[in-house]
C-alpha cells in the first residue's frame, strides 16, 4: 500500500427516529502510479470497500467474563448483499511516475471514516464508536 494515494467519500442517509444509517454510495479514488491490471485493482477496491462498510455498520466482537461470545454470523453480523451500496472506483493511471504503488487491503480502511464523516455532515454529531449500530447513533444524536 506504500506509494499509493487514496480518497474515499460516502453518501449516507440517517433516520434520526431509529438511528439507522444507510450507506447509499461509496466512491473510492486510487492513484498507485502505474496501474498494471485495472480490472483486478477495481475488484480488490470494491471488495475492500464492502468489508469496510461492514466494519462500519455491523461488525462488533462481543465478549463477557468467560470470553468471546460472538461465535457465529448471528452473534457477529456482517453486511448482507442486499445492504451493499453502490460502489464507484476511480483509478488514476500515471505511468509518468515510473513506480508501482500497492492496492488491495488498503481499501478496507477507507469506508468507515468516510461513513462517519458523512454522518457528521448529515447530523452535526460526531460518533466515536463503531459499528454505527442504531442504538449508538440514537444516543449520539440525543447528546
Amino acid at each position: 500500500r506504500s506509494g499509493t494515494y487514496w480518497a474515499c467519500v460516502a453518501h449516507v442517509s440517517v433516520t434520526p427516529a431509529t438511528g439507522v444509517v444507510t450507506v447509499e454510495k461509496v466512491t473510492v479514488a486510487v492513484d498507485p502510479g502505474i496501474v498494471v491490471n485495472p480490472l483486478q485493482l477495481k475488484r480488490q477496491v470494491e471488495g475492500g470497500t464492502v468489508m469496510g462498510v461492514s466494519i462500519a455498520l455491523k461488525e462488533e466482537l462481543q465478549f463477557d467474563e468467560s470470553g468471546i461470545t460472538s461465535k457465529d454470523w448471528r452473534t457477529y453480523p456482517i453486511l448482507k448483499m442486499s445492504d451493499v451500496p453502490e460502489i464507484k472506483v476511480v483509478l488514476l493511471h500515471h505511468p509518468e511516475v515510473g513506480t508501482y504503488g500497492g492496492g488491495s487491503e488498503a481499501a478496507n480502511a477507507l469506508a468507515a471514516p468516510a461513513i462517519a464523516a458523512a454522518l457528521f455532515d448529515a447530523t452535526g454529531k460526531s460518533v466515536r464508536r463503531l459499528p454505527l449500530k442504531p442504538e449508538y447513533v440514537q444516543a449520539a444524536l440525543k447528546a
